[in-house]
């Protein structure tokens, strides 16, 4: 046999493995609990599921995960989700559910890329049971933070104080869009904008550490704990949101696996948790050569060794940037992540990598593969190093937005 056709028969003894392994399932919006039950053996009694996804214009990505989202609070028990969005806007409307639609919950929450007619009926779902909903970024994630009326609710504070943390908050999403603006263009920020930020950033800094100090002297609870973890973050990410873009991602990712560490440990010690974010923020065993490492890489071991790590993948069609435009994905290179899981016969499938036993037909799944991200450009991961499974999606469209300003 030649080198041709030995290349060639491994290439399709892999794909026969990828058929043999895959749990096929339907389109995403016909998937009911019943098509995630044979997953519940893989995720077994871990703690923490995070749930990746390689673009967050995806509409599919979206239904899926809300239907799984669904099945591991009806099925098994997972009772908080936490997302890539802002801690103190997603905890705020958990104690705004009897005022607030759906819609509203969301709009007042997470980033408005996620805001989308398929991620809908997850919300529906948190408003109408007792799954929770925190965040583990500290950027701002909403224009409308509903810290100021959640804290009126609860009458704990004077209005003095909550007023100082309500103009806090609008001043983080003001420098957060006035800074963004250049950051999202690759543009150097202007040394005038620069000194006049950092002339208000001396005071408002100033205001952290007194509310800090005035919180702390106060019987501690579940909202005193938040606040106190809110401006913590605060004072963090006014002091990085002028830096490098490098250097931001680094202290957003390390920012981002300390707040689920004190969200699993101190909020909800008891509470198994979701993590809805980016793939490569969920990545559980990646450096790069700049010294980035992702948030599912910086958590302790403890937590590592009680989680499972999903990631989701797409072959072809279109998706949507975070500003919101279109775009098509590029076909994805052979012997890709893509290609490989392109074998699979249905629209949708799952395979999992944490029990599978490396063998020749298997390989790929424990050396450098090609991965497409965001279905747009290449980059190199050892899949079963970074993931404990993968969801694949043949065939993706953008979300249907239900806010007009997209964006993160």
């Amino acid at each position: 046999m030649g080198l041709f056709e030995r290349s060639n028969k491994k290439y399709l003894d892999e794909g026969r493995w990828v058929r043999r392994n895959t749990v096929l399932l339907p389109e995403p919006e016909g998937c009911t609990d019943s098509d995630f039950e044979p997953i519940r053996q893989y995720i077994g009694d871990k703690r923490i599921v995070w749930l990746g996804e390689n673009s967050h214009g995806i509409s599919q990505n979206n239904t899926l995960k809300s239907k799984l989202i669904s099945y591991l609070y009806t099925e098994m028990n997972f009772k908080v989700i936490a997302f890539e969005s802002g801690l103190s806007e997603c905890y705020s409307v958990n104690g705004l559910k009897n005022q607030l639609s759906p819609e509203e919950i969301m709009q007042q929450s997470i980033f408005s890329l996620w805001r989308t007619k398929e991620t809908l009926p997850l919300f529906e779902l948190i408003k109408s049971t007792d799954l929770s909903l925190t965040g583990i970024d500290f950027q701002p994630s909403s224009k409308v933070n509903p810290l100021r009326e959640m804290l009126q609710t609860q009458g704990e504070l004077e209005k003095a104080t909550i007023e100082e943390l309500n103009r806090l908050a609008e001043y983080s999403v003001q420098w957060y869009a006035r800074i963004g603006e250049f950051r999202a263009k690759r543009k150097r920020i202007p040394k005038e904008i620069l000194a006049e930020y950092e002339d208000s950033k001396t005071e408002k800094l100033g205001n952290i550490k007194q509310l800090r100090s005035e919180l702390l002297s106060r019987p501690r609870n579940q909202v005193l704990l938040v606040l106190d973890r809110y401006l913590e973050n605060t004072a963090v990410f006014l002091n990085c949101i002028a830096l490098s873009s490098r250097e931001y991602a680094k202290r957003r990712d390390q920012m981002m696996a300390d707040n689920l560490e004190w969200l699993l440990t101190v909020l909800y010690p008891y509470e198994k948790v979701i993590v809805w974010a980016h793939n490569a923020h969920i990545f559980k065993n990646f450096k790069s050569f700049t010294g980035y490492r992702p948030m599912g890489s910086l958590v302790s071991k403890r937590i590592v060794e009680d989680s499972y790590y999903v990631g989701l993948f797409m072959y072809q069609g279109t998706a949507a940037l975070n500003h919101g435009s279109d775009y098509t994905l590029i076909k994805p290179r052979k012997k890709s992540l893509e290609d490989y899981m392109n074998h699979q016969e249905a629209e949708v499938g799952f395979i999992d990598f944490s029990r599978v036993e490396v063998k020749p037909e298997n390989k790929w799944i424990s050396r450098r593969t090609i991965i497409l991200e965001s279905g747009s450009f290449e980059r190199l991961i050892v899949p079963i190093k970074q993931m404990d499974g993968i969801f694949f999606i043949k065939n993706v469209s953008p979300p249907n937005y239900l806010s007009i300003s997209k964006g993160k």
